[in-house]
């Protein structure tokens, strides 16, 4: 219970605020790095997504975060699963590399290096698709040679490790 109600209730409920926000205050659309903000936003949605569908299977998603709607109805894990690659390639071929995103203050994992959270969203990727390659291998096959042609971790040096500050 406790891992469901942190994942949805307050990981997933962050970001979508964190993207309200983003298009709210940003909302210059001349500004160059809304886009990257917004895609690695997205990544960490989709992440969070996977995690909830890998541990639970058919999960409450096309109705949910909804706080009117209560009894949210359960989507199948497959669906899910696959609009979720679908998403995570979106948010890839949005990132520029040659621009900016969150500075290293707002950024605790990559201090806003797109191309860091590039190689990051593509070996989420890859790991998705080897996932899904027992249920659809052709999905599977598909996601896993997208991610790979993309870039994806190649060293210890590229893991996404959360950088804790010394305040409280």
């Amino acid at each position: 219970d406790n891992h469901w109600r942190e994942m949805y209730r307050d990981v997933l409920r962050d970001l979508k605020e964190a993207s309200k926000n983003i298009t709210a205050t940003d909302n210059d659309i001349t500004n160059p790095l809304k886009p990257n903000k917004l895609a690695i936003i997205e990544v960490m949605n989709v992440y969070a997504w996977s995690n909830l569908v890998e541990t639970y299977g058919n999960v409450p998603y096309s109705q949910a975060l909804d706080i009117e709607n209560l009894l949210p109805k359960y989507d199948d894990a497959m669906t899910i699963y696959k609009d979720l690659l679908v998403r995570l390639t979106a948010a890839i071929n949005s990132m520029d590399t040659s621009k900016g995103s969150f500075s290293g203050d707002e950024d605790k994992i990559y201090s806003g290096d797109v191309a860091s959270w590039k190689k990051f969203a593509n070996t989420l990727k890859l790991r998705m698709g080897i996932i899904l390659a027992d249920a659809d291998g052709a999905a599977g096959k598909a996601a896993v040679e997208s991610a790979f042609a993309s870039g994806i971790f190649t060293s210890n040096a590229d893991d996404a490790g959360y950088a804790y500050t010394s305040a409280p």
